[in-house]
């Protein structure tokens, strides 16, 4: 006659054998082994830990472009913009967007926004971007709080870019003006040095937007009075400040006042005019 504890454990070896002819399928299923008597152990069994990790959602990127649409999508935005009015770089714009948006933006054009310095709070990114024609472009952000606090943009042109014939035509001073209105200021920098140089420096304060046109060899007439056709010369190079305090502004040059004998609704109108005649002629007194 078997024992009151070989029926105890009878019993548990049935209540285990009905649990496990259920037809519910679990993705582990527990393995149940039937122990001889004697290594029957008493002991409580240790309770498993479950852990849970939590994961954040993850964010799919824009799918990179192919570097010929890339090339489009850049150049329509020189070209013309209604929808990113300075400040506003390529849909970046200083004190609203992060330093991750601005890299989803270039990334998905294919462009990698890089480190290349930090100083004090600030750090900097920046990339260059070349066009078959020649056309180079070149930004740099100053990051802050990994927020876009203010842009630096320098342009190249391509040799055979001259005139309204361009492909930078939302930073050409014609369109500005249009855009934005007369300038808060104007001021320019002529020197007759080995070769003849000229600046100029367009400051619209509203829209946080600072220009500069620099050129070499393209002021003609006699030093007492130069002469420069504004719309209708290839610049070698032009640079665009946008945020508000940016850093390594231009020197400060000779106000339009000073310069030429123009007020700056005149000077606005030169450059809304006909290409061809927007020619501006300087006090070359004005400039040792």
């Amino acid at each position: 006659m078997p024992t009151p504890c070989r029926l105890l454990l009878l019993c548990l070896l049935l209540l285990t054998l009905s649990c496990t002819s259920n037809d519910l399928h679990l993705a582990e299923s527990p393995t149940f082994t039937i122990i001889p008597s004697s290594s029957v152990s008493l002991e409580t069994p240790t309770p498993t830990k479950i852990v849970y990790t939590a994961q954040a959602p993850s964010i799919t990127p824009l799918a990179t472009l192919l570097s010929e649409e890339a090339a489009e999508q850049i150049k329509a935005f020189f070209r013309s913009t209604t929808t990113c009015i300075a400040p506003c770089f390529m849909d970046v714009i200083p004190n609203q967007t992060t330093l991750n948006k601005a890299k989803a933006v270039f990334g998905h054009l294919g462009i990698d926004l890089q480190h290349t310095i930090s100083m004090g709070d600030n750090d900097f990114y920046s990339f260059i971007y070349r066009f078959q024609s020649g056309l180079e472009l070149s930004p740099i952000f100053t990051i802050q709080d990994n927020v876009v606090k203010n842009i630096r943009v320098s342009i190249v042109p391509s040799f055979q870019d001259k005139g309204l014939n361009n492909e930078w035509q939302i930073y050409s001073p014609e369109f500005l003006i249009n855009q934005y209105g007369q300038p808060s200021r104007v001021e320019f920098v002529l020197d007759w040095g080995p070769r003849n140089f000229f600046d100029m420096i367009m400051y619209f304060d509203s829209f946080d937007l600072v220009i500069e046109y620099t050129g070499y060899n393209i002021i003609e007439g006699v030093r007492d009075k130069p002469n420069v056709c504004m719309l209708a010369v290839r610049y070698d190079s032009v640079r665009t400040w946008l945020g508000k305090n940016p850093t390594s502004l231009p020197d400060a040059g000779v106000p339009l006042s000073e310069a030429t004998q123009l007020s700056m609704e005149e000077f606005s109108n030169i450059l809304l005019g006909p290409p061809e005649n927007a020619c501006i002629t300087f006090e070359g007194k004005a400039f040792p």
